[in-house]
This record gives C-alpha cells, sequence and structure tokens, in this order.
C-alpha cells in the first residue's frame, strides 16, 4: 500500500470502524484548518487587525467583528472539507483514491498561497506564481511521503485559534471591543450650536488664488466662508495619515505610535468632554472617537458584515495574485453618494449631499442651541469619482497617473489628476454651502459656531509622494507643504466680516 493509501485521511474504506472513520473524518478537517488558518486567517487578522478604519467605515457592531473573526477562522476550512467530501464522495465511485487525491492537492494549494504572500517581495509576475506552486508542490510530496508532515498538521492546528485571539485581544481593531467611561463633569455657561466639517485629503493650495485668497469663482462657499469666518492661513496638520491627525484634531494631542482612532486609545477627546453637558450629533467615517455610549448611532452602516468579506475577498484576491500587491484596504473607499433630495436654486438642478454621511448629517442641524454637530467626511479625498454637482463618472482603478504613493514622470497625468481632484473639491464646496443654508435655514446659523477644517493635504508633482507615505522615497519640500498646509476657518457666534490671521 502507497504512503497515501497508509494516511489516516481515507475516510471512505469499508472495513474501517466507525470510530476510526470518524477520527479519519476528523483529522482531515484539521489538516485543512491548520494550513487555511496560515494561509488565509492569520493573514487577514493581520492586515484588518491594523485596519480599524475598515470596521468604522463599514459601521461595523461588536457582534460584526465577532462574526467576522469566526467567518475568517472555520469558513474556508469548512468549504474546502465540504467540496472534498461532495466531490470525493462521487468520484469515488470511479476512482477509489480521488478522496485522498484531493484532500491533498487542497494541501498543497494552500501552501501555495501561503509560499506566494510569503516570497512576494523575492519574486514578481509569473516566477512569483511557478515559485509558489512549486512549494505547494513539494509540501503535497512531502506530506504524502512522511508521517512528520502529518503529524506537524495535527499540532499546527492549534494556531489559528491563537491567531483569532490575538485579533480580537490585542489588534488595534480590538480597541472597537471595548468603551471608555462616558463623560467629563465640564458646564458650558453660555449655550451655542457647534457644526464642525472635517474634510479629508484637501490641500490650502488647491483652494487659494495666486493672490493668497480663496478661488470664489470655483470655490463660492469656501470664499463666502473666509469673508465671515475667522481664516487661520498658516494652519499646518500634525500627521498626513489621517488616523492619527483627526484623532490629534478632536484631543489636542500629538499623534502617540501604535494607537488605533477610537474613544478607547483616545478616552480624552472633545466629545467625552462635552458629551455630559451638550448633545452630540456624531457623523465619523473612519475613526470612532465619541464612545458608544454616548453616539450610539455615530457611524451609519455601510456594508457591516458582508461589506467586511467582501473586503477580505478582494485583499485575499490580491494576495495571490502574481501582478498586483497587497494594498491598504482602506485606500479604495469612496463616499457613496446619496439620493438627489434638495434644489439647487442657482441652476435648478437636482444637487445631491456627498454621501450617505454627509445627507444623515444634513438632516441631524436642527436650530438647537446645545448641541455639537460633526462630520468628517471622506472629499475630497482620491480616488477621484464626482463632479461638483455630486454626479458620478467612471474612473480608472486605481486612479490613472499613481503608483501607489507617488505621481509617475509623464507631467501630463499629474496635471489631469489635480484637475480632477478640483472636480471633486468642488464637489465638497457644495456640502459647505448646503450645510450653510441648512444652518440658516432652521435659524441656527447667527447663534453656531462654524468650523470648517481638513485633516492634511496631497501633492501633485511629477515623481513625487501624493501624501508620503513612503518613508523609502524622500519629497522635496513643495510637495510637503502641500501635504501640510490645510484650511482652517473659524465663524464665531454672531460674525459677521472676516479675518485673515497668519
Amino acid at each position: 500500500m502507497s504512503a497515501l493509501g497508509r494516511h489516516a485521511a481515507s475516510p471512505n474504506e469499508p472495513s474501517a470502524g466507525s470510530f476510526a472513520r470518524v477520527r479519519r473524518q476528523f483529522r482531515a478537517f484539521i489538516e485543512l484548518f491548520a494550513l487555511s488558518g496560515f494561509a488565509i486567517a492569520q493573514p487577514l487578522y493581520d492586515i484588518f487587525g491594523r485596519a480599524p478604519d475598515q470596521f468604522i467605515f463599514r459601521g461595523a457592531l461588536t457582534s460584526d467583528i465577532y462574526a467576522f473573526a469566526a467567518v475568517i477562522l472555520f469558513a474556508p476550512a469548512l468549504f474546502l472539507y465540504a467540496v472534498e467530501v461532495i466531490v470525493g464522495s462521487v468520484a469515488g465511485r470511479v476512482w477509489g483514491e480521488a478522496r485522498r487525491w484531493i484532500h491533498v492537492s487542497f494541501l498543497a494549494g494552500l501552501v501555495a498561497i501561503f509560499a506566494i504572500g510569503a516570497i512576494r517581495s523575492v519574486f514578481t509576475g509569473p516566477l512569483l506564481l511557478a515559485a509558489g506552486l512549486a512549494i505547494g508542490g513539494l509540501a503535497g510530496l512531502f506530506y504524502v511521503r512522511t508521517t512528520a508532515a502529518r503529524l506537524w498538521l495535527s499540532f499546527a492546528s492549534i494556531a489559528p485559534p491563537a491567531f483569532c485571539a490575538i485579533f480580537l485581544l490585542t489588534s488595534q481593531t480590538a480597541t472597537l471591543l471595548s468603551d471608555p467611561a462616558a463623560a467629563g463633569d465640564i458646564q458650558i455657561k453660555k449655550k451655542a450650536p457647534v457644526v464642525m466639517i472635517v474634510f479629508d485629503e484637501l490641500p490650502l493650495n488647491s483652494l487659494m488664488d495666486s493672490d493668497g485668497t480663496i478661488d470664489a469663482e470655483l470655490f463660492p462657499n469656501f470664499a463666502a466662508l473666509a469673508r465671515t469666518s475667522h481664516w487661520f492661513r498658516n494652519t499646518t496638520t500634525v500627521s498626513n495619515f489621517t488616523l492619527n491627525a483627526v484623532p490629534a484634531i478632536a484631543t489636542g494631542q500629538l499623534p502617540r505610535d501604535n494607537t488605533s482612532p477610537t474613544a478607547s486609545s483616545h478616552p480624552n477627546n472633545l466629545f467625552t468632554l462635552v458629551g455630559a453637558s451638550m448633545g452630540l450629533a456624531i457623523t465619523e467615517t473612519i475613526t470612532r472617537l465619541c464612545p458608544s455610549s454616548l453616539c450610539a448611532a455615530a457611524v451609519p452602516r455601510d456594508g457591516g458584515l458582508e461589506g467586511l468579506l467582501r473586503d477580505a475577498s478582494h485583499i485575499l484576491r490580491s494576495r495571490v495574485a502574481p501582478t498586483t500587491t497587497t494594498g491598504d484596504p482602506v485606500a479604495g473607499l469612496v463616499e457613496r453618494a446619496a439620493p438627489s433630495n434638495e434644489e439647487d436654486q442657482t441652476t435648478g438642478g437636482a444637487v445631491a449631499p456627498a454621501s450617505d454621511r454627509a445627507k444623515e448629517f444634513l438632516d441631524g442641524i436642527a436650530d438647537d442651541s446645545n448641541t455639537v454637530h460633526f462630520l468628517h467626511v471622506l472629499l475630497p479625498h482620491v480616488p477621484f469619482r464626482y463632479l461638483p454637482d455630486g454626479s458620478q463618472y467612471a474612473g480608472p482603478d486605481p486612479d490613472l497617473g499613481r503608483d501607489g504613493d507617488t505621481w509617475e514622470a509623464q507631467p501630463w497625468l499629474v496635471k489631469l489628476g489635480r484637475q480632477r481632484h478640483l472636480l471633486q473639491l468642488a464637489y465638497a464646496d457644495t456640502l459647505l454651502g448646503q450645510t450653510v443654508e441648512k444652518m440658516k435655514s432652521v435659524g441656527a446659523y447667527d447663534s453656531a459656531s462654524l468650523v470648517v477644517l481638513a485633516d492634511h493635504g496631497i501633492s501633485f508633482q511629477t515623481g513625487q509622494g501624493i501624501r508620503g507615505l513612503d518613508v523609502d522615497k524622500p519629497i522635496n519640500d513643495s510637495a510637503a507643504a502641500d501635504i501640510m498646509w490645510v484650511p482652517f476657518f473659524f465663524k464665531e457666534p454672531g460674525q459677521t466680516s472676516g479675518e485673515v490671521s497668519d
């Protein structure tokens, strides 16, 4: 009898006792479970464990996070095991060894997937695929020929639950599963509504004319705000990374290493400070700084568990594809346009709020003298998809002219990218105008504090990083200035004339 025939994964043998058959079935599943843990679960836990913003963007509840962890842990092995049993049972009537060969093939395939991810930095293209398949084939042969490989798989089956525990207990995403104590005891003596908008990836340079003023033709609502507010024209961000910059805005503290954009990591922030004495209407996009005890519905659901699993599938496909690289799962997030529900008084055309989140934010603004209305929106952040009136167009993915974090060497592609950015920025200007109009329509504009700023900028220079995220490619001072300088407008209650402060 061959080594494969002697192996325990032969559950269809009629002479085997019932206990032996159950044991062989269990061992077959455990072997698939062990290798799928290394090939699929661990990489996904690692990537998504460092991306709590992905769960926040999807509006994931605590139950969604636990369900996501369980699906990643068990689903791949259960699927492969079911296919093995069904196909093996049917094919076994013609070819008695079918179930065993299918089992070995699945194990070899999982090793190949693991290998492709592990050696991606060494090989690329077809060579990467060939090397991964070769390693998988050798692993399959080793499994058939040696008892040591099969014994190792039995012991290795304890690793996937450990990967899951690390994800749920120690990763940055784990901070979403806990909540700090609610609010500080701060008394507000003179009550007034506060409306605050944080735009994303908006450089001050994009708003300005050559004379240092806001371009009123392209961005009339930003220009109007500058004429009636304090414009702090020398404001710079403290980080080129949203998950550091937005918490810094909400806390007044410089970013710290290895923290997540959550209330657990930043318990002392704007929302916990005033939450005991003011109402909170908070719409966050990829942060969760307002504790659920104060902002139970702060983050609209955008896919939930189903969306997270689609994201995981995309990441997994990228991981095994020989021609692509695994990127940040959040990099392609784009605000989904909400249905049009308002009429543009100047053109008579329908103008939709910038996104479902923006619609919720606008609908929540009322004549309430004691509420903080907060919106962080991914505009005019890449990918570029929107025209000034809110309509969408089909754009290339990834956006044309970009090689990861770096603009390509063709100047015309960079210029095109900046033009598309300005169109999307005009859409952000539309959202600002809708906010001001809503505040005026409910009688809250004069008495409110209106704060408008951005978390960081973006650069459009040939061969330079768009955000300076690649530490191996230093950017020049001009590109750094585009990323650092951001708009910051503050309209006080009752303010009617603007002031520029440098």
